[in-house]
């Protein structure tokens, strides 16, 4: 267990850790202040921020977030055409699949559900457009009888 202490004293390190991170976060807030908004990078949609009351956690999550949501959402429809029809995706919590099927099939099924939902993004530095950054996004899966077990 982390006491709010450590927290605390890790959110203060980050920036002597990780300048470039730093760099990036500050971006990020200025970005959403001089605009008064935040642009999603994969499906472009928008943050707003009336009188420009940025708030700057929200400035830098919306960006993060927005990321792995799209990532998400994409996967995710690829995952409804590639599962068979006994298997039904009873429920989607931001990056939780639950999908019910036959017990016959479950290994099947999840290892269906692996190979569509891992993926790799490729996305452009914000601050230096030659630059890429690979993205490996990677699927923990797991079965049972309940939700309780899994």
């Amino acid at each position: 267990r982390i006491s709010p202490a450590q927290c605390q004293e890790f959110i203060e390190a980050i920036p002597r850790l990780w300048p470039s991170i730093e760099r990036w976060r500050k971006w990020a807030v200025r970005d959403a202040e001089e605009n008064h908004e935040v642009r999603t990078p994969i499906s472009g949609r928008r943050r707003i921020w009336p009188l420009g009351m940025v708030d700057p956690t929200q400035a830098v999550n919306t960006r993060i977030q927005s990321i792995s949501g799209d990532v998400m959402n994409g996967r995710f429809l690829f995952l409804t055409t590639a599962l068979p029809p006994e298997a039904k995706i009873i429920l989607q919590v931001h990056d939780s699949v639950v999908v019910e099927c036959p017990e016959a099939m479950a290994d099947a099924v999840l290892k269906i559900m692996v190979d569509t939902m891992t993926t790799e993004l490729v996305l452009q530095d914000q601050f230096d457009p030659s630059v890429t950054h690979r993205c490996n996004y990677t699927v923990d899966a797991k079965r049972g009888h309940a939700w309780s077990e899994v």
